[in-house]
């Protein structure tokens, strides 16, 4: 076994021991996301994750928050900007309250995991995907 293929099942096995879900079954959405302000963006290590169900906020190989893709009502493009890169907003409705989240993809075009992550969550005819470019 080489070296790289030894640090990925490393890596795997913690991922799994820690969140109890499989790495590589997962699709990293590669953004920021945050609950609060714009400020928790440069302290937050928060990561989001989704498969075919469900969006998983994970920080330190720690399952943070579990949410399910139809409990997405919105995931827009908002008129605001950092670092070059757009922020989107997410709305939850949970079964307990609604909640807002902060996305900023990592890079300033989406990337082709976030573009899946919209897809997906434009399958549930409840929630309301815009995605259209702001200039």
């Amino acid at each position: 076994m080489t070296f790289f293929e030894e640090l990925r099942n490393k890596k795997e096995e913690e991922f799994k021991q820690n969140t109890g879900l499989n790495l590589w079954e997962l699709t990293d959405i590669e953004a920021h996301i945050a609950s609060n302000t714009i400020e928790t963006f440069v302290y937050s290590r928060d990561k989001a994750y989704f498969d075919d169900s469900n969006l998983y906020i994970i920080a330190d190989s720690t399952v943070l928050a579990s949410y399910e893709l139809n409990s997405i009502k919105e995931l827009t493009r908002t008129s605001y900007i950092s670092n070059d890169k757009r922020i989107w907003k997410l709305v939850i409705d949970d079964t307990y309250k609604k909640q807002e989240f902060k996305l900023i993809p990592f890079k300033n075009l989406t990337t082709v995991n976030f573009s899946l992550f919209l897809d997906k969550v434009a399958e549930n005819e409840d929630s309301l995907v815009n995605s259209e470019f702001i200039f």
